[in-house]
């Protein structure tokens, strides 16, 4: 992961809504942006290809 890496996490609003979200626990859920829907960044190599 990098810095100008966006990543997605479901997470319930009292998860986040708090004075001290675990970060770290959201951070272990998340996925790349665009990966549920198998959408990559421009220039992002390996598109998924389920054949």
């Amino acid at each position: 992961m990098t810095d100008d890496e966006t990543r997605v996490v479901s997470c319930r609003r009292d998860e986040w809504d708090v004075p001290a979200p675990n970060f770290a626990a959201l951070l272990a859920r998340s996925v790349p942006g665009g990966a549920s829907r198998n959408i990559s960044r421009p220039g992002d190599e390996g598109m998924f290809d389920p054949e």
